[in-house]
C-alpha cells in the first residue's frame, strides 16, 4: 500500500512550509526514520523523516509552497504504482490558534472557481475589483495569485495601453524567499492583530559597562550584552507573572517558566531562537546555548524546538549604532525589549553637566495584556537592575 509523506507539525505557530530539498532521488530506496526531505518553516530548515521502508515517490517539486498535513510524496512498496490522485494535495484543517489565519487551513481553489491558484484573500480582492483571476499571472509560489497580482492586474486595466514600463532591471523580479514570507506575515500580524505602544527610558550604562568586564574576567568567557539583557528581563518576568504569558485565541496563557527569545541577524533575515528557564540559568551555561543557537541560526540549521514557545523577546540594535527605535512584538508574545547604543552622552548628576556612558531601552507592550503604568513599571526594573552592581556581580 502506498503510504503518504505529509507536511509534519514544525510547532505551534508554524503551519506551512517550503520544500526546499529532496535527499533522495525520485525511485531510490528508503528506510524507515531516515531523512528523506527538508522544508523551510519561519527560519528553520527541517529534516521530514520517512514513514516506512520502500521506494520514494516525489510528488511536490523543490520550491513548492506546503501547508501543514499536505501531500508531499509516498512511500512505495516494490512494484507499486503510484495512487491516481497523487497530485491533489489534501487540506489541512484549519489551527486554532489566535496567530495562524483564517485562510491557512483553505484550498487556494474554491469550488466552483476552477484550477486557478489563488488565495483566499486574492480571490476575495478580484472579485472587489471585478478583475478575471483567468487573465491574472501569480507571482506566489508554485505560480500562485496573491493580492499584489491583483492590485496590478486592476491598475493595468485602468491605465491607458500605451503606458510604458518604469523598470530598467529584469521586471519578473526574484521571489521572496520563504523566511522572509514569514517574517513579514507575523510582523504584519502583529500590527494588525496587537494594541502596541512603545514606551523608552534614557538608562546610565556604566556599571553594566564595568560588571561584563569584571564577569569576563571571573568566568573567562567574553560575556555578550546581550546574556545580560536577557537575564535583565528574564529576571524582571519572574516578579511580574501577569506578563509571561501569551495571546491564544484572546485568552491568556502562562508560563511555569520564563523562556525569553534573542534576535539574531542571519544572511536571509532574522531569527529568533528561545532560551529555556532564562532567570534560572546560570550565566556561563546560557552563554554557551546562546552561542550554539546564534551559530546554528546563522548556518540554517535551528530545529523547530529551538524556535517555539518564548514568552518575551530581546532584539538589541546597539552594535548597528542604533540609538532608539521602536521594536515590533513578536506573536503571540505581549512584550518585546529593544535595546540601542551604549555610548558617552551628556548625563546632569548633582545639577552638574557630566559625560557618562547611557543606553536608550525601549518596551513595546501589547495594550490587550497590560497598560502604560505597569508596563513603565517593568522597565524601570529593567533599568534598576542595570544601574545595581550587587545584582550584576551575582549572575558569576
Amino acid at each position: 500500500m502506498a503510504i503518504p509523506i505529509v507536511m509534519p507539525s514544525f510547532g505551534m505557530y508554524t503551519n506551512e512550509g517550503t520544500l526546499v530539498n529532496w535527499l533522495h532521488t525520485n525511485g531510490s530506496r528508503v528506510k524507515q526514520g531516515e531523512p528523506i526531505l527538508e522544508i523551510e518553516t519561519e527560519k528553520a530548515v527541517n529534516p521530514v523523516i520517512s514513514p516506512a521502508d520502500g521506494v520514494l515517490c516525489h510528488v511536490a517539486e523543490i520550491g513548492t509552497l506546503i501547508r501543514e498535513q499536505g501531500l508531499l510524496g509516498y512511500v512505495l512498496a516494490e512494484g507499486e504504482t503510484v495512487p491516481a490522485a497523487r497530485s491533489i494535495i489534501p487540506q489541512s484543517p484549519i489551527l486554532k490558534n489566535a496567530n495562524v489565519s483564517e485562510a491557512a487551513g483553505r484550498s487556494d481553489a474554491e469550488p466552483g472557481e476552477g484550477r486557478v491558484k489563488a488565495s483566499p484573500a486574492a480571490r476575495k480582492l478580484a472579485r472587489e475589483l471585478q478583475v478575471d483571476l483567468a487573465k491574472v499571472t501569480g507571482s506566489g509560489p508554485g505560480g500562485r495569485i496573491v493580492e499584489a497580482d491583483i492590485q496590478a492586474a486592476a491598475r493595468q486595466t485602468a491605465q491607458p495601453s500605451s503606458t510604458t514600463s518604469v523598470f530598467t532591471k529584469d521586471s519578473q523580479g526574484s521571489p521572496l524567499s520563504a523566511m522572509r514570507r514569514t517574517i513579514g506575515e507575523r510582523l504584519r500580524r502583529s500590527l494588525n492583530n496587537a494594541v502596541s505602544l512603545t514606551i523608552t527610558r534614557e538608562v546610565e550604562a556604566d556599571n553594566l559597562v564595568n560588571a561584563r568586564k569584571l564577569l569576563s574576567e571571573k568566568l573567562k568567557v567574553s560575556v555578550p550584552y546581550d546574556a545580560l539583557f536577557v537575564k535583565l528581563l528574564a529576571a524582571t518576568l519572574r516578579e511580574n507573572p501577569e506578563l509571561n504569558v501569551v495571546i491564544e485565541n484572546d485568552r491568556l496563557l502562562a508560563f511555569d517558566t520564563v523562556d525569553i527569545c534573542f534576535a539574531v541577524a542571519v544572511p536571509a533575515g532574522l531569527a529568533v531562537p528561545v532560551v529555556r528557564n532564562a532567570d534560572r540559568t546560570a550565566l556561563v551555561e546560557m552563554i554557551a546555548q546562546m552561542r550554539q543557537l546564534s551559530e546554528r541560526a546563522r548556518s540554517n540549521s535551528l530545529r523547530s524546538e529551538d524556535l517555539s514557545g518564548g514568552c518575551s523577546t530581546v532584539t538589541n540594535l546597539g552594535a548597528g549604532g542604533v540609538d532608539v527605535f521602536t521594536p515590533i512584538l513578536n506573536p503571540p508574545q505581549p512584550t518585546i525589549l529593544g535595546v540601542g547604543r551604549i555610548a558617552e552622552r551628556p548625563v546632569v548628576k548633582n545639577s552638574a553637566l557630566v559625560v557618562a556612558r547611557t543606553c536608550w531601552l525601549s518596551l513595546t507592550f501589547d495594550h490587550r495584556v497590560t497598560d502604560g503604568v505597569p508596563a513603565a513599571k517593568v522597565l524601570e526594573a529593567i533599568a534598576k537592575r542595570m544601574t545595581d552592581l550587587d545584582y550584576l556581580y551575582s549572575l558569576a
